[in-house]
């Protein structure tokens, strides 16, 4: 039988989950005996009542209520009271950086599907490759459960370092798209991508909201301005779309917003600032303030790069809001320079789930995983207001 997403929260943050079935009783005389049916013309007989041997009631089995059961998602979800027909959140659960560890992937993949119920979809923010597309995809391909997960391009996908420069275009936006994108689309569902290109959207109709998926290392590559220009028409034509249906858009990308824009919370690194860049281009940024500008929903960015966590807003445009996330991987030279502390096995995963609130305007994030930074500040939830851009809430 199968479950809604919100019959599957109440069942996982129960502390019964189904329960056994009960078993049909004998009927009983009022004299404790079993029931015999007697006829019109027949006395019955006296019977001796015999012991009976105890009779071990048969229980169904139930899978047992497991740690990773979180009241939290279920709270996240509650709509305002009052609203006869809510709209339920936009669910996505938001990983990046993997760097080539196939173990992290798969714990994560492994969480996914175990809340499969509960999400709308599962998105890795780049640098997937372990360095330089030397190894591609094929750890990807061998992970049980990773094929689903949406991707996009980061810089260790595609570039190389040299002892003068960084060279953001070594492999091909063509080469790129068939190693992260086109060998996986087909596991997707109905998305808007056209082959050879290395961006796309998804649309969630019963949520109202679209997720635009970016490639920003075409804006930094020596080879890659047609494809760059390529994208922002594109990007143009899907926002001003988004706007004509009212959906409220999600953009997912690999690089942070800007330099020093943190918001005042505990969701901030330690010294409210990312100390390295490159940053988003401007000419994403623009589009999506000229979408906000006449009237389109913007909700946030789901960003990678940093391997740490990020609240933070575009100085100059407020309303654009961005959320970065720990890297997945937990190897030592990948998890090493993030600022959570993930030095034991409990607390070796770092991941997010996001969800989008529309019927609210608020952006709910949930920490998986690690929840203490270097500077034992606590990460468990964060409420953002995209509708009057303020934080709400975080712990």
């Amino acid at each position: 039988m199968s479950m809604t997403r919100r019959e599957a929260l109440a069942f996982m943050t129960s502390t019964i989950g189904m329960g056994a079935m009960a078993m049909p009783a004998l009927a009983k005389t009022p004299e404790g005996g079993a029931k015999v049916d007697v006829g019109k013309d027949t006395e019955p007989e006296e019977e001796t009542p015999a012991e009976e041997e105890p009779v071990e009631e048969e229980v169904e089995e139930t899978e047992p209520v497991t740690d990773d059961t979180d009241p939290r998602l279920t709270q996240a979800t509650h709509n305002q009271r009052g609203n006869s027909d809510p709209q339920e959140p936009f669910v996505v659960m938001h990983i990046s950086d993997v760097h080539g560890d196939a173990e992290a992937l798969e714990r994560a993949a492994s969480w996914a599907d175990a809340h499969s119920a509960l999400l709308d979809d599962v998105v890795a923010t780049g640098d997937l490759a372990t360095s330089q597309f030397s190894d591609g995809m094929r750890f990807w391909k061998k992970v049980e459960g990773a094929k689903p997960i949406l991707t996009c391009i980061g810089n260790h996908d595609v570039f190389e370092s040299t002892e003068t420069k960084k060279v953001y275009d070594k492999v091909s936006v063509a080469d790129a798209a068939d190693q992260y994108i086109d060998s996986f689309v087909r596991y997707w569902g109905d998305i808007d991508h056209e082959d050879g290109t290395t961006w796309y959207a998804k649309d969630y109709p019963e949520r109202s909201v679209r997720l635009v998926v970016l490639d920003c290392m075409l804006y930094l590559g020596e080879k890659s301005a047609t494809e760059a220009a390529d994208q922002n028409g594109w990007l143009e034509e899907t926002l001003a779309d988004a706007r004509e249906k009212g959906y409220t858009v999600v953009v997912a990308e690999h690089y942070p917003l800007a330099e020093a824009s943190m918001v005042e919370c505990s969701w901030a690194p330690f010294d409210r600032k990312f100390a390295y860049g490159p940053f988003l281009a401007q000419d994403v940024s623009d589009r999506v303030q000229a979408f906000i500008d006449a009237g389109g929903k913007f909700a946030c960015y789901l960003c990678g790069h940093t391997h740490c966590d990020g609240a933070h807003i575009l100085p100059s445009h407020p309303e654009q809001f961005a959320l970065t996330v720990p890297c997945t991987s937990d190897a030592a030279d990948q998890a090493a320079w993030g600022d959570m502390d993930r030095s034991q096995d409990a607390t070796r995963d770092a991941f997010n789930v996001v969800m989008v609130d529309t019927a609210n305007g608020l952006i709910k994030v949930i920490r998986i995983g690690a929840d203490r930074d270097l500077a034992l500040q606590h990460r468990s939830t964060l409420c953002w207001d995209y509708r009057r851009h303020r934080l709400v809430h975080a712990d």
